[in-house]
């Protein structure tokens, strides 16, 4: 596997991600583009204006709590409503959620903050998710196939951090074009001993 970075110039609303993509890259046949969710949510418009914000009792306790402020933390709980989901508990600086979001049909996901970040977005802004991530990511790969005649698959990414573990990692939000999970139950690890539960998280 070889990868390979994509340099974009900054992206702003409406902006043809598509088109930057292809005049940024050589797209080749079964390449997977991995894309930032804050990227594809920016140019879908979805960066909240915390001015337009007007936080309630419990947004204002949450960000006494996490050294936020109110309207952040009001955004928070926004999110975390329109995601099906729940505020498991608040740190400095974070406020630990569990989401579902609408479409999920097992599990749910934990991150800070539902998904919401004040990093590469303007000033008095915070960007999360795409609306509605598994259409973008299908939108983006369609697109992509057309317009080359190749077959390409798409994974919108965001990070995250580990429950107690300093560090960030990445983790595939949506895909179109793969398959995510790979199930290895019924077969042998390097002994012989069968598998039960191993579904390797491919995406």
């Amino acid at each position: 596997m070889l990868i390979l970075p994509i340099t974009t110039p900054l992206l702003a609303a409406n902006d043809d991600l598509v088109k930057i993509l292809l005049d940024a890259a050589e797209l080749e046949e079964n390449d997977i583009l991995v894309l930032s969710s804050k990227a594809v949510a920016t140019i879908e418009g979805a960066a909240i204006n915390l001015a337009m914000i007007t936080p309630t009792p419990q947004a204002t306790t949450i960000a006494k709590s996490c050294n936020q402020t109110p309207e952040f933390s009001q955004a928070i709980l926004d999110e975390t409503k329109r995601m099906n989901g729940e505020v498991l508990g608040v740190c400095p600086y974070a406020v630990l959620t569990l989401l579902k979001p609408d479409g999920m049909k097992e599990g749910n996901i934990l991150v800070p903050n539902a998904g919401l970040d004040h990093s590469n977005i303007a000033e008095g802004f915070v960007i999360g998710w795409p609306q509605n991530p598994v259409a973008s990511t299908k939108r983006i790969c369609a697109a992509l196939r057309k317009a080359t005649g190749k077959s390409l698959s798409v994974i919108i990414s965001d990070s995250c951090c580990r429950v107690s573990r300093l560090g960030v990692t990445a983790f595939a939000l949506t895909c179109a074009g793969i398959e995510p999970i790979s199930s290895r139950i019924g077969k042998n690890d390097l002994f012989g001993k069968p598998l039960r539960v191993t579904r390797e998280a491919v995406a």
